[in-house]
């Protein structure tokens, strides 16, 4: 009796285990504007919070100087939902020369950092789902 009892905890928890670890892990979208005030608002003491920023690719920024490699990451400008328009600076291993064309939507996950006049989102992951 006791056998079937754990069996069907078992059956019934794991999947909604699964399930509430589906629902509640995932980082809610915001835009820019947003992540920026979000972020500013911690202590010093505290982990920067990581954000979804979902959006579209506007532009790769160019670079004057000479010893820029792309090991050092890529740099693009996004607009948001909002249309804000934003500096990324990508740092993440996964390639993403391919979610670089105009236009196409991306989603970025990370932080941002600056003052209000020169904030830019530091991305360490690049996702093609919107």
């Amino acid at each position: 009796m006791l056998r079937k009892i754990f069996i069907i905890a078992a059956v019934v928890g794991i999947p909604l285990a699964g399930w509430m670890m589906f629902q509640y892990a995932q980082l809610p979208p915001v835009d820019f504007h947003t992540a920026m005030h979000q972020g500013e608002n911690k202590a010093e003491a505290e982990q920067t919070k990581k954000f979804l920023v979902r959006g579209k690719f506007v532009s790769e920024v160019e670079h004057n100087h000479e010893g820029h490699s792309d090991s050092e990451g890529k740099e693009f400008m996004m607009s948001d939902e909002t249309g804000k328009v934003f500096k990324v600076s990508y740092t993440g291993k996964e390639k993403i020369d391919g979610l670089l064309q105009s236009g196409k939507t991306l989603s970025i996950v990370g932080h941002v950092h600056g003052t209000p006049q020169d904030a830019y989102f530091h991305a360490s992951q690049a996702l093609e789902k919107y």
